[in-house]
């Protein structure tokens, strides 16, 4: 191609903004000239990328909620429909967000661009009919995890296992030891700690919050002296972080912002909501509790589609329950309290976590997650404009 690449990146939510960066970070390094414009967040416009639309504070969670945002979905969809149809890039990359992202694919495909989707829906979960839907519309398909890539084969998509790039990124982190990470947060080396994770939508840190924060009452119980930090994400909101402090500091728990590694590590244990961060517990080898809430009618809905036993990242990759899960009614402090309170102080409930974890590690695949996928990008794009 003579001409540097134009890329136009849709993540649409915090954990595909981090995603989105990753890669426009190597299409830039790797591409001279490249220009990468889009939607996204912090991540997108840290890398360089121009965004159009800017997803700060507007993410949310669950069909109900996707349903109430519809009309700012479908401005959005046009603002970037608009902006493909008017320049023409060389390749459309989807980050996850299927709900807004099949759709764009689709007018993106209808117009000659090709479609690189990265991360692409749970469908090997629920809803396998979007399966065949995004082997449709997507040029070529990178999937993060094995048996999505299992999955989407047999949907008959142009699928890549690219490994994951937590891989790389908590590699790369320069992450201290346990004794490290606790004095890096102010806590004291002596003393059991519990992690909490709440998440980093606002409905997330609603619902799943409170009940951990009940859950130190049974952990103190057994263990008077806990300590409890509370970890969010760099892109959680000033007004979030001012309301999870009021309700951590009166539970006597510390709240940090922007380290959640290094809270992982500091952690005994963890009660962490279902999702990319319960992998960052693996990694780093911080046994958890798996906690996941929706809104009640969304969840009558899910409950009828979904196809996998569980939902937790790290148990589907392990093929049974390695860590403990609680879902809706389920996620109360009592049984939070009491399943953390077991990582405390059982050795073998603690080894048998550590042991999955040594698995799932080699199932994530070698180093290098974001160049491969930085490479697929920019030959899908050479390949067409040459057609």
């Amino acid at each position: 191609m003579s001409v540097p690449l134009t890329v136009c990146i849709s993540a649409g939510e915090p954990s595909g903004d981090v995603y989105a960066g990753m890669l426009a970070r190597e299409l830039l390094a790797s591409e001279p000239g490249a220009r990468i414009v889009g939607m996204g967040g912090r991540e997108m416009a840290d890398s360089g990328a121009e965004l159009l639309i800017d997803i700060r504070d507007s993410s949310v969670l669950g069909l109900v909620e996707v349903a109430r945002s519809l009309p700012a979905f479908l401005r959005k969809r046009r603002t970037l429909r608009d902006w493909i149809r008017d320049n023409r890039p060389h390749v459309l990359v989807t980050v996850d967000f299927p709900d807004f992202n099949l759709g764009l694919a689709a007018q993106a495909r209808s117009l000659g661009v090709p479609v690189v989707y990265l991360i692409p829906p749970k469908a090997w979960a629920w809803r396998r009919r979007r399966g065949r839907i995004v082997a449709q519309v997507a040029t070529r398909v990178l999937c993060l995890l094995p048996f999505a890539a299992g999955f989407y084969r047999d949907a008959g998509a142009d699928v890549e296992f690219i490994g994951h790039p937590l891989v790389d990124t908590i590699d790369a982190y320069g992450l201290p030891d346990r004794r490290g990470a606790r004095e890096a947060l102010g806590l004291s080396d002596s003393g059991r700690v519990v992690g909490l994770l709440p998440g980093s939508r606002t409905r997330e840190l609603g619902c799943l919050l409170p009940p951990m924060l009940d859950a130190l009452d049974v952990v103190r119980e057994s263990a008077p002296d806990a300590a409890a930090v509370v970890a969010l994400s760099g892109s959680t909101s000033d007004a979030s972080v001012a309301e999870v402090t009021a309700m951590a500091t009166i539970r006597g728990a510390r709240v940090v912002v922007g380290s959640t590694y290094e809270a992982i590590r500091a952690s005994d244990a963890v009660i962490a909501a279902s999702g990319t961060v319960t992998l960052e517990c693996a990694i780093i080898g911080t046994p958890m509790v798996i906690a996941y809430r929706l809104s009640p009618l969304t969840y009558a809905v899910v409950r009828r589609l979904v196809r996998v036993e569980h939902s937790g990242l790290p148990n589907l990759l392990a093929g049974r329950r390695a860590c403990p899960e609680y879902y809706q009614s389920d996620v109360s402090g009592r049984f939070l309290g009491s399943a953390v309170t077991e990582l405390l102080v059982s050795d073998a409930a603690r080894d048998s976590q550590s042991g999955a974890f040594s698995d799932m590690r080699a199932k994530l695949g070698p180093p290098g997650a974001m160049q491969r996928a930085a490479a697929i990008v920019a030959e899908t794009a050479r390949s067409w404009a040459h057609e």
